[in-house]
């Protein structure tokens, strides 16, 4: 049970090599508020508190008892996005987003926009070697007015600023 917004999952343990000792999982996805019960998924978010309950049908006094533990969900990790910082057109920019919560995401999105033009591009960017950091390019050429959005190459020219954004949610 989340203790928090009392959403709550049932999870079959299934016993393991040490006779009498049983484990199991369930699956945790970033949110506020309760979830479907038993869906398989738990909605949690920082400071949070999980309660796994068991019903033991026979102690070692021979009676019953209800036994339980409870978890504090941590935070996550804050995400950076860094682009190559100066350029000439021509230049290819590099993009990279680190953020430890998406370990093993494999690929992620990110928005670039020349500020003067306003064209866009929508960048995939590749998980590294390095678990949670992601990596792409786009190339640049010179032009005084937005060329086309999403083609793979900025309209760039001297004074104008490109930004890139990220959404950590």
């Amino acid at each position: 049970v989340n203790d928090v917004t009392g959403e709550s999952e049932t999870i079959t343990l299934t016993e393991t090599a040490t006779p009498g000792e049983f484990a199991g999982t369930v699956d945790t996805t970033f949110g506020t508020v309760a979830g479907t019960d038993n869906d398989g998924t738990f909605n949690t978010q920082s400071g949070d508190t999980v309660t796994v309950s068991y019903d033991d049908a026979l102690t070692t006094t021979g009676g019953t008892a209800t036994v339980s533990d409870t978890d504090t969900v941590g935070g996550g990790a804050n995400g950076t996005v860094d682009i190559t910082a100066t350029s000439v057109p021509g230049d290819t920019l590099d993009v990279v987003v680190t953020d430890a919560d998406l370990a093993g995401s494999g690929t992620i999105t990110v928005t670039v926009v020349n500020d003067v033009t306003g064209e866009s591009e929508t960048i995939t960017l590749t998980e590294t070697a390095t678990p949670g950091e992601f990596a792409g390019t786009v190339d640049t050429t010179f032009g005084t007015v937005a060329g086309t959005d999403n083609d793979g190459t900025f309209n760039t020219q001297s004074g104008d600023t490109v930004t890139v954004s990220y959404d950590d949610a």
